[in-house]
């Protein structure tokens, strides 16, 4: 029998135990770097709170900016802005038979500095951005604003004289 176990090779008990431990060293480091404090779950968990954090934060930005933006479309505010000192020269109240795109006294409910009032040219008044000038037309027409001074109502090769309307009624 002596015979039959030389002729035979295997694994000695030593390189079992040094295989075990180095197994044993690896599963710790792996472990470690998994569930630790600052391993890969953590990490996966702090940067999915980062994320949540931030689309709150920019639905946030994006509800008050609609809110602002509804609120200037209305006329409204929810906290007063103060009067500008009065001008030398008065702005007049717009009536049926002031031209459309004159400059009129804005409504005390306008709180925003950044637009002008103008006529619509039937006693009604329209905001006017900051930056932006009356071109033509009027509220039955259309008012017509561009962003650069001179411009006119055929600036684009089309006449606006004639504007194109769409009968919704049959829709």
């Amino acid at each position: 029998m002596e015979k039959f176990r030389e002729g035979k090779s295997g694994i000695t008990l030593v390189a079992l135990v040094v295989t075990i431990i180095v197994l044993m060293t690896l599963a710790s480091v792996s472990i470690g770097a998994v569930f630790s404090e600052k391993g890969i779950i953590q990490q996966a968990k702090d940067s999915k709170k980062q994320h949540e954090d931030a689309v709150k934060k920019e639905e946030e930005n994006l509800n008050e900016l609609l809110g602002e933006y509804k609120n200037s479309m209305s006329g409204t505010t929810p906290t007063p802005v103060p009067t500008p000192a009065p001008t030398s020269t008065p702005i007049p109240t717009p009536t049926p038979t002031t031209p459309a795109g004159t400059e009129v006294k804005k409504p005390s409910t306008w709180t925003s500095e950044k637009v002008s009032a103008i006529a619509d040219g039937a006693g009604g008044i329209v905001p006017l951005p900051d930056g932006y000038y009356y071109v033509g037309g009027d509220i039955d027409t259309g008012l017509v604003i561009s962003d650069k001074a001179g411009d006119t109502m055929n600036a684009s090769g089309t006449s606006m004289r004639k504007p194109i309307c769409v009968d919704t009624s049959t829709r």
